[in-house]
């Protein structure tokens, strides 16, 4: 259960942290700002607080566009887009930003399987079928990999 007052304290804090990052929304912190504005958006969301919820989504949205102007070719703001999309409970945009991230370089479901932005769909089957088709990438990205040297030194890294 969250007090209201560290409710406040995080809204306060994430709200500055937006105003300085859409100055530069290509900024190596910029997910650790997003989280937590999405986290608000979600919160006020699951307490049926719709028009709080709408505010930090709202000033997501606006955050997401100026990121994915300044680098279209990154995941990163495709992955806020579904994000988004999510906790406005639409689940087709949510799924052509997931799409559209993976094609810029989103590997993997972990992320995706905890999230607590994605939890409303985690029992999707349209869902689960994009969070297969990850794995089944992902798995074929390494077996790739496997069959090269710079591959294989490559995932001896991680």
């Amino acid at each position: 259960q969250i007090e209201a007052e560290d409710l406040g304290a995080a809204e306060a804090t994430a709200r500055r942290l937006l105003d300085v990052l859409n100055d530069s929304p290509n900024s190596p912190v910029t997910r650790a700002v997003m989280s937590p504005a999405l986290y608000l958006a979600l919160i006020h969301q699951r307490r049926g607080e719709q028009a709080e919820s709408e505010r930090w989504l709202g000033r997501l949205d606006a955050f997401r566009d100026a990121l994915i102007d300044s680098a279209p070719d990154d995941k990163t703001g495709h992955l806020l887009s579904a994000r988004i999309a999510s906790i406005r409970g639409n689940r087709e945009a949510m799924l052509d930003a997931l799409r559209a991230a993976a094609q810029r370089g989103l590997r993997g479901d972990w992320l995706l399987r905890t999230d607590p932005t994605f939890a409303q769909w985690r029992d999707d089957r349209l869902f689960q079928a994009f969070l297969a088709e990850l794995r089944r990438q992902g798995a074929a990205l390494r077996a790739e990999l496997s069959q090269s040297k710079e591959g294989t030194a490559l995932m001896a890294r991680d």
